[in-house]
C-alpha cells in the first residue's frame, strides 16, 4: 500500500465482502482501552467489537482477525518493516519485552507531542483516521517529552556499563515507569480465540 496515491482504508474483509468499520483515532484508543480491561467479560468483548462494523461481519473470527491486522496497520508501519527484514537475515522478529507508552498514562504527553510538531490538537480535532495518527506519533521528533520517557523506558540497563549511569537512567524509570504492563498486539489477538 502507498499513501501517497492511495484513500486511507476505512473497511475490512469479513470473509464475503468489505465492511466499512470505525476509523478515528479516539475510537480505536478506546477499543484498545477496553481489550486491556481485564474487568470486561468475554461476551462484552465481542458485542463492544461489533459496534465497529458498520454491519453484522457474514464470518466474525475473519472480521476480528482483519480488523486487529488494521488496528496494528503493518502495511504503514516500521514493525512490518523490521519483520520482514529480520526474516531475510534469519532472526526471528520478537516484540517489545515491556511497553513503552500508554495511551491512557501518557495522555497529557501524547497531546503536549502533537502540539509540538504538527500544532494539532487532539483533544479538539473533529477526527483523524487511524492510521494518520499512528504514522504522526511513529514520526515525533526525539525531542518531545514523550519521545523522551519512550526511549528511558525502553533503555536496557544492562547494556550500560556506567555504573553512575545507570544507576541515573534506573530512577528515571522508576519516576516514569507504567503502572501496569497492558498486553502485547500477541495477547490482544488471542482474547478473539
Amino acid at each position: 500500500m502507498n499513501l501517497f496515491y492511495e484513500e486511507l482504508p476505512c473497511h475490512v474483509f469479513d470473509g464475503q465482502e468489505n465492511i466499512h468499520i470505525t476509523t478515528d483515532f479516539r475510537d480505536i484508543i478506546r477499543l484498545i482501552d477496553m481489550l486491556e480491561d481485564a474487568s470486561v467479560k468475554a461476551e462484552d468483548t465481542i458485542r463492544y467489537i461489533l459496534a465497529y462494523f458498520a454491519k453484522e461481519p457474514y464470518d466474525l473470527a475473519v472480521a476480528i482477525d482483519n480488523l486487529t491486522r488494521w488496528i496494528s496497520a503493518d502495511e504503514i508501519s516500521l514493525k512490518a518493516y523490521n519483520r520482514s527484514r529480520e526474516r531475510e537475515h534469519s532472526r526471528p522478529y520478537r516484540p517489545a519485552e515491556r511497553p513503552v507508552f500508554s495511551f491512557a498514562w501518557d495522555y497529557p504527553y501524547i497531546h503536549a507531542a502533537f502540539l509540538q510538531a504538527y500544532r494539532i490538537d487532539i483533544a479538539s480535532i473533529d477526527y483523524l483516521h487511524w492510521w494518520t495518527f499512528l504514522g504522526l506519533f511513529q514520526a515525533l521528533p526525539a525531542d518531545t517529552e514523550l519521545k523522551k520517557r519512550m526511549a528511558y523506558r525502553a533503555t536496557d540497563l544492562t547494556d550500560i556499563q556506567s555504573k553512575e549511569e545507570r544507576k541515573r537512567i534506573e530512577k528515571i524509570q522508576r519516576e516514569i515507569a507504567l503502572p501496569w504492563a497492558g498486553p502485547t498486539d500477541y495477547d490482544i489477538g488471542d482474547l478473539f480465540w
